[in-house]
């Protein structure tokens, strides 16, 4: 419910700004969210989604193809790595408009904490083939880990 809520408000934010010529000098409606309680929750929700996908993206049987079918040579980047992206990118985008740096720098922790879980996911791939390291999979995780 509260992710919801948050989605919902971020829309609305950004919907009163680009259309309605909300002035950026007002407070924006993310401050309502920014009491410390709630807070708190957002951003623990922030980190059990963010595991949660991560662990689908790197666990996924077609993480380390790509997913441009029409261009796979060895220097496509592989589907986990533009999904950890878009989730990284995601996250940025629920809490940019957060005035407050030391909060933004909380959320910022959380994809540092996701950048070296997703680094170590990577190196584990690596130390545990056996394969030559000209494979396809291994120029995959190299390509993610560029």
């Amino acid at each position: 419910l509260l992710s919801h809520l948050i989605d919902e408000l971020l829309l609305f934010d950004k919907e009163i700004r680009s259309i309605h010529s909300y002035s950026p000098l007002y407070p924006a409606c993310i401050m309502v969210l920014l009491d410390e309680r709630i807070l708190c929750r957002w951003l623990n929700l922030e980190k059990q989604f963010a595991a949660e996908k991560l662990k689908r993206i790197t666990e996924s049987s077609t993480a380390w193809q790509s997913q441009h079918l029409l261009h796979e040579d060895d220097s496509c980047v592989p589907e986990c790595a533009e999904k950890f992206m878009q989730l990284i990118t995601g996250i940025t985008e629920r809490y940019k408009q957060i005035p407050v740096l030391f909060l933004r720098l909380q959320f910022l922790e959380l994809q540092t904490d996701l950048l070296l879980e997703f680094h170590q996911d990577l190196t584990q791939a690596v130390d545990g083939m056996s394969a030559t390291p000209i494979s396809k999979r291994y120029m995959a995780y190299l390509n993610a880990a560029n």
